[in-house]
């Protein structure tokens, strides 16, 4: 899957830093110097924490080798929603 790597940060803008509207607000900076510019800071954090989240559930669903034809019988209802967001991640479903 491609996504920009690296590590990803928030960073508070105070009103009048933002170029839109000049109101307070959060942009979210990766490695290779891409922003966007989000309104509310939990959607803020909550993406900036998307790539390590992916990455982790991704090696942990490969360390227990657990496929979608898993997710029909042999799993728990918490491994299947861990297949569901991969998939949905990586634009599956």
């Amino acid at each position: 899957m491609k996504y920009t790597k690296g590590e990803w940060e928030t960073i508070y803008h105070a009103p009048g830093n933002i170029v839109q509207h000049g109101i307070a607000g959060y942009s979210i900076r990766a490695e290779e110097g891409i922003a966007y510019n989000i309104s509310r800071e939990a959607n803020a954090h909550l993406i900036s924490a998307a790539p390590d989240m992916y990455e982790a559930l991704k090696a942990l669903l490969d360390e227990y080798q657990i496929t979608d034809e898993d997710t029909e019988i042999n799993v728990s209802a918490n491994w299947v929603r861990a297949f569901k967001a991969i998939s949905k991640a990586e634009g599956k479903v």
